[in-house]
């Protein structure tokens, strides 16, 4: 047998044992809690939103203010009012699509459609995103950038506005 050929074989076969997923950065910054404009620029300049981050930016949508607490509280006032599940995410954890979605969706009101009134599953959130024009169509379990977090967020803004005239001050559109 070719070395070559075996060194290869032997790498491929501990790739599959080591399970050689790579580790995601940690976004170290601390997440701003006074301000929705600082909040936005921080997650416009985020490669992937955090639960934190994420967490915060949607109790803006439902509440219309910034919470100032600490995570675990913001954590419990999110899962009291059905905006989060019981994801079991730390503050630096990265958000997927479909925690997105059920989130978004419970703060800003939007009725769902028949899939998730059915299951229970709030995976069908981003999809009920993308039938709305609020998201692009990308896998639901994939992880959210923040430029693409702050563009749902700007178009929800958008769309209700349009649905009952409510708008929530985000911040100024970085340039």
């Amino acid at each position: 047998m070719n070395p070559r050929y075996a060194l290869w074989v032997s790498l491929a076969a501990l790739t599959m044992l080591a399970g050689c997923a790579s580790a995601l950065p940690r976004d170290s910054r601390p997440v701003p809690t006074g301000g929705n404009a600082e909040l936005m620029s921080h997650i416009a300049d985020s490669p992937y939103v955090t639960s934190e981050a994420g967490y915060r930016a949607a109790r803006i949508v439902w509440r219309g203010a910034p919470f100032e607490g600490d995570y675990a509280a913001l954590s419990a006032e999110l899962e009291q009012g059905g905006l989060i599940g019981d994801w079991d995410l730390g503050a630096t954890d990265y958000l997927r699509r479909y925690q997105v979605g059920q989130m978004l969706c419970v703060a800003a009101g939007i009725k769902t459609g028949v899939n998730w009134n059915m299951t229970g599953f709030g995976r069908y959130g981003y999809r009920e995103l993308v039938f709305h024009e609020i998201a692009e169509p990308r896998g639901d379990y994939g992880l959210i950038p923040g430029g693409e977090f702050a563009g749902i967020l700007r178009r929800l803004d958008d769309w209700t506005a349009r649905r009952d005239g409510t708008r929530v001050e985000l911040g100024p559109e970085k340039r």
